[in-house]
C-alpha cells in the first residue's frame, strides 16, 4: 500500500500543502509581503505550514535515533557483506514543529516535520509513531500532521522495513532498530514540543555545483530533446532553504533540502554514518552551537534529501577499476559483470569523499543562512491528509499515435536488473542492468514484494502543480524534498526506461508490473477494459498531486481511499541474539589492552583497545561508547569528542566466538586546531555474564504470569555497566609539531 498526503496551511497571504508519495515538493511564492509554500511529499502522508513572522509557535530538537550498532547488515545497498562494526558518526532525528498561535487569531494547528538520518522512511514507523504521539498528546499530533523524511544515508542499520524484499539481505526484521527508531523520532517530537516558543521564518535558495552528477545519465537522455532544454544540467543543482527564528531574531534552526544520494561511504563500508548530508550537519550545529558535541546544543541543521533518484555523490563518475576505462554505458558493465562498474570520488577514499561532499552542502547552506536577500514566510496552519491505494489508480495518457487511453496501475513487483544495483555500489547478485528473467527463486521473492523520484520526474511533478496554481490564479516555485513516510523504491519518466518503447520492462526499478506498449497496446484492444501497467506509475502520481493540490486550494475535504496494513505482529527475524560475554582470563571489561602513545601531535591519530563487552547489549542511546577527554586548569577533566564526533572512530571485534570475548578500538583523529594539553580516551559499555540467559528465561516466564494476573512486568538486569580509560597522553603545541617535522 503506498499512500499520499496533503497537508495545507492558509492565511490571507500564504498556503503551504505537502502531498506525501515518496519523495516532498516545496513550492514557494511572492504575496505582497509575505510568501507562499507548497510542498510535496511522496510516499505515505503530507504536511503544510504557514507562518507569519513572529506570530507561529516553533519547537527543534535533535536526538538519536540509533540502536543496535554491531554484527548487523546496513540498509541501502542491498550487500550481505556490509555488516556494521562499530560507529564512525551517530545518526540523529530532527525534529521541527510549527504551531498556529491562538494569541494571534490562529487555530492552534501544529504540524511536525522530521528529518531522519536513515536509508529511507517505513511506513510501520509512521504509523507505530503516530500512535505513541497520540497516546500522550492526543489529537495534536496524528499520521495526519507528522511527516518524517530520510536523509538516504546507505551506512544505517537496516530491519526496519516490512516488506520482505527489503529484508532479504539483513535476514528478516530486527526488533531493535525499528524499536530505536520509533523512540528516537518520539523523544525528537516530544523535546521539540516542548521546546515549543513564538519565532518567524523566512527562505533563500541557491545553485551549489561540482557536488552531484547523474548516474543514469543515457536514460536521461531518453526524455525530449524540447524538455531538456529548458534546463542546462541533467541534475538538480538548486539548494532551498528555511531559516528559523525565536522572536528576539535569534537564530533557532535550518531546513534545506539538495539532491544527492547518502552513498559517499561505499558498500565496503563497516561502520554507522550519517554520509555527507550527516557530516554537513554535525558541521553547521558544531558552528551555530559554539563547538558544542555533537547531539547537543539549541541550534538544529537539518539537511533534507530531494529527488536524488538518479543522482550521485561520486562525481569521477563511474570506471571499470580494473582498467580504469568507461563502463559501458546503457549496461553500466564492464566485460559483462556490474562487479568492477564502480563509481568513486571527488576525494581519494570514501572518508575524504564524505567529507569534501558534506562540507560542500555545509558551505552553501552556510552561505544562504548568512545571506540578508531573505524572503519572508507567513500564515496559519492547517492541513489535509489522504491515503490513498497506488495499485488501484486509473490514468489517462496519449499514446505515441496521438490517441488518448486510460489505464490502471496494479500490484508491485520488480523485474531482475534492480539487483544489478548502481554505480554507487553493484548488487550482491549477478544481475546486470537490462536484465528481463531470473530463475524460479527469484521469481517467488518478486512477486513477494507487497520511490525516490528521478531528476527529470521531481521537474515535472513541480511544473504540474505550479501549472496547477497558475489555473487558480497563483504563481508559485517549487522544489524538492523527500523520501518520505514509507518507501517503494524509485520514480522515473515513461521515457527514462532504457528502452523506451521494446523495452521498457528493463528498468526494473518500478514497483508496479511493466510492458511493452506493442504488448500493453494489443492487450488492451483484446479486453476492451485497462491492464494493468506500471508505465505510468510517475503520472499516477502526478494527477494525484494536481487532484490534491486543487482541493488544497478549494478547501476541499478528503477520505482516504485505503488503509495502509498493520504488519508489525508478522514480522520474523534470523538474527540471533547476543547470549553472552566473558573476559579473557585475568582481565576485566574496560581493560586496557592497547594504550595511545605518551605523546602526540595535531594532524596524528591515536588509537586505544579495551576488554568490552558486546555493543548490542545497551544502544547508549543520548550517550556514547567513548569520550576523549581534556584535563582542565583545576584538574578535572571534561569531554571533547564521543563516538559521534567526526574525528572518532569506534570499533568492535569478537575475538573469540565460543567463549564470548571481544574488543574494541577507539580511535581518535586529533583536528589540526587541537588545544595543546593532557588527554585521554575512556570507553563505556555493557556486558552479559553468562547467567544472563537464565534472568532473560526468568522474566519471559515471570511476565507471561504478571500478564495473566494483571500485574506489571518484570525488568530484570541482564547486562552489567563497566568502563575504562586509558593513562593520560599529551598533545604538543603547533610549534613542536613543525619543529619536529610531523
Amino acid at each position: 500500500m503506498t499512500a499520499i498526503a496533503l497537508t495545507t496551511l492558509f492565511c490571507a497571504e500564504i498556503r503551504c500543502f505537502v502531498f506525501n508519495l515518496l519523495q516532498k515538493c516545496f513550492a514557494m511564492r511572492q504575496v505582497g509581503q509575505g510568501a507562499k509554500i507548497s510542498t510535496l511529499g511522496m510516499v505515505d502522508d503530507t504536511l503544510l505550514a504557514q507562518f507569519r513572522p513572529h506570530v507561529c509557535i516553533c519547537g527543534i530538537c535533535c536526538r538519536y535515533c540509533l540502536r543496535r550498532i554491531t554484527r548487523l547488515r546496513q540498509m541501502g545497498y542491498a550487500n550481505m557483506a556490509m555488516v556494521n562494526h562499530g560507529i564512525h558518526i551517530r545518526l540523529y532525528s530532527r525534529a521541527y514543529i510549527v504551531c498556529d498561535d491562538v494569541n494571534y487569531r490562529g487555530s492552534g494547528k501544529c504540524s511536525v516535520f522530521v528529518n531522519l538520518d536513515c536509508g529511507m522512511t517505513a511506513q510501520i514507523v509512521k504509523m507505530e509513531v503516530a500512535k505513541r504521539l497520540k497516546a500522550e498528546f492526543g489529537d495534536i499530533y496524528g499520521a495526519e500532521n507528522i511527516l518524517l523524511s530520510a536523509t538516504h544515508t546507505h551506512s544505517g542499520p537496516a530491519g526496519f522495513l516490512e516488506y520482505v524484499l527489503f529484508q532479504i539481505t539483513n535476514l528478516g526484521w530486527i526488533q531493535e532498530t525499528f524499536d530505536a527508531q520509533v523512540a528516537g523520532i518520539v523523544e525528537s517530537i516530544r523535546r521539540a514540543h516542548n521546546n515549543l516558543s513564538p519565532g518567524y521564518m523566512t527562505w533563500t535558495r541557491g545553485d551549489l555545483l561540482d557536488a552531484n552528477i547523474n548516474r543514469s545519465p543515457t536514460a536521461y537522455l531518453y526524455n525530449p530533446q524540447e524538455e531538456r532544454d529548458k534546463y542546462e544540467y541533467d541534475t538538480d543543482k538548486e539548494m532551498f532553504l528555511l531559516k528559523i527564528f525565536n522572536a528576539d531574531d535569534s537564530p533557532k534552526g535550518l531546513i534545506n533540502w539538495f539532491a544527492v544520494h547518502g552513498t559517499s561511504m561505499n558498500n565496503t563500508n563497516q561502520y554507522i554514518s550519517g554520509d555527507n548530508k550527516g557530516y554537513a550537519e554535525q558541521m553547521f550545529e558544531s558552528m551555530m552551537n559554539g563547538g558544542a558535541l555533537p547531539g547537543t546544543g539549541p541550534f538544529v541543521a537539518a539537511f533534507g534529501s530531494s529527488n536524488l533518484g538518479d543522482v550521485s555523490p561520486n562525481t569521477r563518475g563511474a570506471k571499470c577499476i580494473d582498467t580504469g576505462l568507461p563502463c559501458d554505458a546503457d549496461t553500466s558493465t564492464c566485460g559483462g559483470r556490474v562487479e568492477t562498474c564502480i563509481a568513486s570520488g571527488p576525494g581519494n577514499n570514501m572518508v575524504e569523499s564524505t567529507q569534501i561532499i558534506g562540507h560542500k552542502q555545509y558551505d552553501m547552506a552556510h552561505g544562504l543562512f548568512f545571506d540578508k536577500s531573505n524572503h519572508g514566510v507567513s500564515g496559519p496552519v492547517d492541513h489535509i491528509h489522504q491515503y490513498i491505494d497506488m495499485s488501484n489508480q486509473h490514468v489517462t495518457f496519449q499514446m505515441p499515435e496521438g490517441n488518448w487511453v486510460k489505464v490502471k496501475t496494479c500490484k508491485p513487483a520488480m523485474g531482475f536488473s534492480f539487483a544489478a544495483g548502481t554505480t554507487d555500489g553493484p548488487g550482491a547478485f549477478d544481475f546486470t542492468q537490462s536484465d528481463t528473467s531470473g530463475n524460479l527463486f527469484w521469481d517467488a521473492i518478486r512477486n513477494m514484494i507487497k520511490k525516490a523520484l528521478t531528476t527529470m520526474a521531481g521537474r515535472r511533478i513541480r511544473d504540474a502543480v505550479a501549472a496547477t496554481f497558475a489555473e487558480a490564479g497563483e504563481t508559485v516555485q517549487v522544489a524538492i524534498a523527500g523520501l518520505s513516510n514509507t518507501y517503494s523504491d524509485y520514480v522515473t519518466t515513461l521515457e527514462e526506461y532504457p528502452l523506451p518503447r521494446e523495452m521498457v520492462q528493463v528498468h526494473a526499478r518500478h514497483l508496479f508490473y511493466v510492458t511493452t506498449f506493442e504488448e500493453y497496446h494489443k492487450t488492451a484492444l483484446r479486453r476492451r477494459v485497462p491492464p494493468c501497467t506500471a508505465l505510468h506509475t510517475h503520472q499516477a502520481y502526478l494527477q494525484k498531486f494536481q487532484e490534491l493540490a486543487s482541493k488544497m486550494i478549494q478547501g476541499t475535504p478528503v477520505s482516504d481511499e485505503a488503509q495502509p496494513p498493520d504488519m508489525l505482529s508478522r514480522q520474523m527475524s534470523f538474527v540471533p541474539p547476543v547470549v553472552f560475554d566473558a573476559a579473557p582470563l585475568g582481565q576485566s571489561f574496560g581493560d586496557v589492552t592497547q594504550q595511545p602513545p605518551a605523546n602526540a601531535f595535531p594532524g596524528q591519530s591515536v588509537a586505544a583497545k579495551f576488554i568490552s563487552g558486546h555493543p548490542r547489549n545497551n544502544p547508549m542511546t543520548g550517550k556514547s561508547f567513548l569520550e576523549v577527554l581534556k584535563q582542565q586548569q583545576d584538574g578535572s577533566w571534561g569531554v571533547v569528542a564521543t563516538d559521534a564526533s567526526w574525528e572518532t572512530f569506534f570499533k568492535w571485534t569478537r575475538t573469540n566466538s565460543v567463549l564470548g570475548h571481544s574488543e574494541v578500538t577507539c580511535t581518535w583523529n586529533i583536528p589540526a586546531d587541537v588545544d595543546p594539553g593532557t588527554y585521554k580516551i575512556r570507553h563505556m559499555g555493557y556486558h552479559k555474564p553468562a547467567l544472563s540467559f537464565l534472568r532473560r528465561v526468568a522474566q519471559k516466564v515471570g511476565n507471561f504470569f504478571a500478564n495473566m494476573m494483571g500485574m506489571k512486568p518484570i525488568r530484570l538486569q541482564t547486562a552489567v555497566y563497566y568502563e575504562g580509560e586509558t593513562s593520560p597522553f599529551e598533545i604538543a603545541e603547533p610549534w613542536l609539531v613543525l619543529r619536529s617535522g610531523k
